[in-house]
């Protein structure tokens, strides 16, 4: 399972109207609504979105790797 909203924290901005979400320990995590409920409840949407394209880029490098010793095998 990846990482949960309840398990992190969450600092919020107000900028040029929005409410812009971010989290120390989540670097990518960026969520930006003019609407702040909506923003919150966007988060752990978000968090699940990053978890899977980590997931695909660890995947992709593993490809990679396996290739390249193939090459040199």
């Amino acid at each position: 399972m990846g990482i949960q909203v309840k398990d992190i924290q969450i600092l919020c901005k107000e900028v040029g109207g929005m409410y812009v979400l971010t989290s120390p320990a989540v670097p990518e995590l960026h969520v930006a609504n003019v609407d702040k409920q909506a923003a919150y409840d966007s988060i752990q949407a978000t968090l699940d979105m990053i978890g899977r394209m980590k997931e695909r880029q660890a995947a992709r490098n593993a490809h990679k790797e396996m290739q390249a010793e193939r090459r040199y095998a």
